[in-house]
C-alpha cells in the first residue's frame, strides 16, 4: 500500500459495501437451484449495509447476500423464474419468521383430508325446524306477508 492509495479512487464495484463477489452470486445460485419456491425480496441499503438480496424458500429458510444494485438482483431472480418484491413495501413473508422461531408447519396432502361432506335437499331428508318449504317466500314473524315482521297482536299496531 503506497502512501497516496487513500486518496486515489476507487470504482463502485470495487466499494466493499457494494461489491457482489463470484462467489456470492454463486452462492445465490445455488440457493435458487436447490430450493423449491424460492422469492426475493430486495432490501435498501443503508449507511451500515449494502443493498442485499433476501431469498426465502417455500419452507421459509433464507438467506441473505450484498448485490451491486437492484439490476443485478432482479437479473438474477429472472433467470431462473422467481419473484421479486420490494421487501420495504411487501415486508417478509411470514414463513421466514416462523422458520426463525423454529416454527416448523406441517405440509398437508389432499390424500390426508377426511372426504367431505355434502349436505343435499334428497326426498325423505329431515329439514331444520322453522326452514321455508318456499325459499322464494321470506317468512316474516307475522306471516302476514307484510315484511314488517310484527304479530298481529302487537300493540303498536294503531
Amino acid at each position: 500500500m503506497s502512501l497516496f492509495d487513500r486518496f486515489r479512487r476507487r470504482k463502485a464495484e470495487d466499494h466493499p459495501l457494494t461489491a457482489a463477489s463470484k462467489r456470492t452470486v454463486a452462492e445465490l445460485e445455488e440457493f435458487l437451484t436447490s430450493r423449491t419456491g424460492v422469492e426475493g425480496f430486495i432490501e435498501p441499503p443503508t449507511s451500515t449495509y449494502a443493498m442485499t438480496l433476501c431469498l426465502v424458500a417455500g419452507d421459509g429458510e433464507s438467506v441473505r447476500r450484498a448485490v451491486k444494485h437492484e439490476k443485478q438482483a432482479v437479473k438474477l431472480c429472472d433467470e431462473h423464474g422467481v419473484p421479486v418484491y420490494d421487501a420495504r413495501i411487501v415486508g417478509y413473508p411470514q414463513r421466514m419468521k416462523d422458520y426463525q422461531r423454529g416454527v416448523r408447519r406441517q405440509r398437508v396432502d389432499l390424500d390426508q383430508l377426511p372426504p367431505l361432506e355434502v349436505a343435499s335437499d334428497a326426498p325423505g331428508e329431515e329439514r331444520l325446524p322453522g326452514a321455508s318449504e318456499d325459499p322464494q317466500r321470506g317468512d316474516d314473524d307475522a306471516g302476514d306477508g307484510d315484511g314488517r315482521g310484527q304479530r298481529p297482536d302487537d300493540p303498536r299496531e294503531g
